[in-house]
């Protein structure tokens, strides 16, 4: 057994706060389920995880975001200039009504072009002058994290996919552990965009090979007599290198569930990872998946 570490920062997703979000979600959450979930986080979930294609949540959060910190990514592809780059992030914080973000992450590791580094020391320039506390790369594979970290300087934070089946930051970590002293990682996609949740008979025809791994996780949680949402949470925060985990709800019952479970501590027995059956591999990358 482990102990779950509580130390971890909470960042509350909204992807799905207007927009249906995950191959387990196809129903749009109301303006009124999205304030229930946003005043009930208040005083108890810190940070945000937002971007401004999460069409929609920017109208619902401009009226809470006042009780919160907020992370937000860019795409350098979007800009031609620095001034462009600068338009934009000054553009999201009057459209959510603050005055500085955590974080702002590069969404993956942008080729090292000169206008790409351009456009990163501009973004140093915005941490630099308080406006953004932290920056980094949202990105999806231990390549992407070398190529940034490799070509870019000053990076404060990675926002990475873990969970109990698809483990590959954890694996790279475990041999380059002088990364975990140097960065903070913030995991994201625990559930895998709730695939790991889903009844088995719900499981898309697309990602039916993925039913020998959540059956798998299903029967480990009844062994151990707790919940499968335990189970896949106490994992995450067990993690030795993470520092902040993203959690995504589609209700207000929803979140009082994942946070009970994450203040909850429980003690998970991770031994079975090794024997578990592993789906291939572009199955546990959301990206690949069909919209069908």
């Amino acid at each position: 057994m482990r102990r779950v570490m509580s130390h971890k920062d909470i960042y509350l997703g909204t992807a799905n706060f207007g927009i249906p979000y995950g191959v387990a979600n196809d129903v749009v959450m109301t303006n009124q389920e999205v304030d229930e979930v946003l005043t009930w986080s208040c005083g108890k979930i810190k940070i945000l995880d937002y971007a401004p294609e999460y069409y929609g949540a920017k109208d619902r959060l401009v009226n809470f975001s006042k009780n919160f910190e907020i992370t937000t990514k860019v795409n350098f592809q979007n800009f031609s200039s620095v001034r462009d780059l600068e338009s934009h992030i000054e553009q999201q914080m009057l459209d959510l009504g603050v005055d500085r973000f955590k974080e702002v992450l590069v969404r993956y590791a942008p080729d090292p072009s000169p206008r790409s580094k351009i456009l990163w020391d501009a973004l140093c320039d915005l941490k630099r002058s308080g406006i953004v506390q932290s920056v980094g790369f949202s990105i999806y594979s231990p390549n992407e994290f070398l190529s940034a970290v490799k070509e870019y300087a000053g990076v404060d934070v990675f926002q990475v996919p873990e969970s109990v089946v698809n483990r590959h930051f954890s694996d790279f970590l475990s041999t380059h552990a002088n990364f975990t002293k140097e960065f903070k990682f913030i995991v994201r996609s625990i559930f895998l965009q709730g695939l790991l949740l889903m009844e088995l008979h719900r499981v898309p025809k697309h990602l039916k090979l993925t039913i020998p791994t959540i059956r798998a996780i299903q029967q480990e949680a009844s062994r151990q007599s707790i919940s499968l949402l335990e189970l896949l949470i106490g994992y995450t925060q067990n993690l030795p290198w993470s520092t902040g985990t993203v959690i995504g709800v589609n209700s207000c019952d929803q979140l009082k569930i994942v946070y009970e479970a994450i203040e909850r501590e429980q003690q998970v027995d991770l031994g079975f990872i090794r024997d578990m059956p592993i789906p291939p591999n572009g199955l546990l990358d959301p990206r690949t998946w069909k919209r069908s």
